[in-house]
């Protein structure tokens, strides 16, 4: 199997998972998952993650940097204690100068491994504005950085220059520093 069909396929997996998550249980996830083939991660979950072929996927729509400007404890008292993480961003988005609010539920896996679910906020300039839902999957590496891979579905009313993410189904990469620096990557998946 190629890889843009494996993350296409993990891509819808992941978008029907996500969007069932808010208002089902764990072990519905899990069911939906197994008709799916494609597991839900629980603490008991070993997950590898890998850098994304960027030549499959072409030219990202969209780079930023930005950093980690808050952190809340959600539970301590789990196998998987959970931690919202709130982020800002500023880049390109198809050649438009914006900026980006997000903030992520992430549960920490004793493999070291974390699975996130976030919202966000993307601003123009003039002051169009895009918002997005998202998850991803994420492994601390060797040196402390951590690298995400998920995905966003984007949704906006706008006219303007952020009319293109109507209904733009992102496919992501975050790395983000011991000193909570980030770099985002993504590309529309098409």
């Amino acid at each position: 199997m190629n890889l843009l069909a494996s993350i296409s396929g993990i891509a819808v997996a992941t978008a029907l998972i996500w969007s069932f998550s808010a208002a089902t249980s764990q072990e519905t996830q899990k069911a939906l998952a197994a008709t799916i083939s494609t597991p839900v991660p629980t603490s008991n979950t070993t997950m590898s993650v890998n850098t994304i072929n960027t030549t499959t996927l072409g030219k990202p729509f969209f780079e930023a940097k930005g950093k980690v400007i808050g952190t809340r404890i959600l539970d301590v008292n789990s196998v998987s204690p959970k931690i919202e993480y709130s982020f800002l961003f500023n880049g390109m988005m198809n050649g438009v100068n914006v900026s980006a609010t997000e903030t992520s539920s992430v549960s920490f896996r004793p493999n070291g491994t974390g699975y996130g679910v976030g919202q966000g906020l993307i601003r123009a300039s003039d002051g169009e504005v895009a918002t997005y839902n998202g998850q991803g999957f994420g492994q601390t590496t060797n040196g402390g950085a951590t690298i995400v891979h998920g995905l966003h579905i984007y949704s906006t009313t706008s006219t303007g220059k952020l009319a293109f993410l109507k209904n733009v189904v992102g496919i992501e990469e975050y790395d983000l520093d011991l000193m909570g620096n980030i770099s985002v990557k993504e590309w529309a998946w098409k």
